[in-house]
């Protein structure tokens, strides 16, 4: 692959985003985008494979690719009890034509969950990708036929215990006893 060399590339697109919270126990933050995207290029391509091609089978054309793409993103949080909470989060990104390759449909889901089992305690449990979906594909035919995939490590499991010392009841105080000192004239170096 080579980086893109466009005569001419223009895009337009709307996004919207909303939080939700359809009960007491669910809220939800929902996003999607759409847009368009026109771009103009000079590009090669071969009649023939690589290791055969010479010069003469090299083809330039003006290439024009019109392209509409949606993406959406969905995160739910349910609330069981003041203790225990899941999440689940979603995400879609559409597939897209371009001047060297067209990009294929990708999404994932993941899935968590909280507990506060003390105060100031929490036990989280999160995992990531849990259909094995979010893959990038691609396939093109300039400036020759590709295809292509690239797989992250995607799946995956966080087994988490967070514990936070002290309230912050000690800073509200220590903050309300230094701005009296500070009303009363004092600070400053001299």
């Amino acid at each position: 692959m080579s980086s893109g060399n466009f005569d001419n590339s223009t895009a337009f697109g709307i996004e919207a985003s909303a939080n939700i919270r359809p009960t007491k126990w669910w809220s939800l933050n929902a996003s999607m985008d759409v847009f368009s995207r026109t771009q103009k290029s000079i590009a090669e391509r071969l009649t023939v494979p690589t290791s055969e091609a010479t010069i003469d089978d090299i083809i330039v054309e003006t290439v024009t690719v019109d392209n509409l793409a949606f993406n959406a993103r969905l995160f739910n949080n349910f609330k069981v009890s003041d203790k225990l909470s899941f999440s689940a989060f979603g995400l879609y990104r559409g597939p897209q034509d371009g001047i060297q390759f067209n990009s294929k449909a990708m999404g994932m889901v993941n899935l968590g969950m909280r507990y506060n089992f003390i105060e100031n305690g929490t036990f989280s449990l999160n995992v990531n990708d849990i259909f094995d979906t979010m893959k990038a594909q691609f396939d093109g035919e300039r400036p020759f036929r590709q295809e292509g995939n690239w797989n992250w490590e995607s799946q995956t499991v966080f087994v988490g215990i967070n514990y936070t010392f002290g309230g912050g009841k000690y800073r509200a105080l220590s903050r309300k006893q230094r701005d009296d000192n500070e009303a009363e004239g004092g600070g400053g170096f001299f």
